[in-house]
């Protein structure tokens, strides 16, 4: 399971993203039984998860406040919804748009873990902006 701020301002009452994913990596045997714990559980802040089960199965989760959550297959996700973000400012300054297609791209490419583990810690994939809070763990 990856974990990215999914771009949206703005929290509300409900839980924080770390709960959800320790409670889905304990109780989601598949895709359908994280999507079907994601469309009850409100969430606080917008989040983008992305998920692959035991079979190889993937769903990408757009989760946010006082929304009911979007599903989509794509296999990766950073800082927006879907392919074009709603908030393109915020999406620049987190050259969320770059990222996404450096993954796809990635991901296309068939890469063998190594590959993908180097990639993931260079940039722009790794962040060290930690100062803003834009940091890669």
């Amino acid at each position: 399971m990856s974990l990215a701020f999914g771009g949206r301002p703005g929290s509300s009452p409900g839980f924080g993203i770390p709960l959800v994913v320790r409670y889905l990596l304990e109780v989601a045997a598949s895709i359908r039984d994280v999507a079907s714990v994601l469309r009850r559980i409100p969430v606080n802040m917008s989040y983008n998860l992305t998920v692959v089960d035991a079979s190889g199965e993937s769903l990408t989760a757009f989760v946010a406040p006082d929304s009911a959550p979007e599903f989509s297959s794509a296999r990766a996700a950073t800082n927006h919804r879907g392919t074009v973000p709603e908030f393109p400012e915020r999406a620049l300054s987190l050259r969320s748009v770059e990222r996404q297609r450096l993954l796809m791209s990635l991901l296309d490419s068939d890469p063998d873990p190594t590959a993908l583990t180097s990639a993931f810690l260079r940039p722009p994939l790794r962040s060290t902006e930690y100062g803003r809070a834009f940091g890669t763990l």
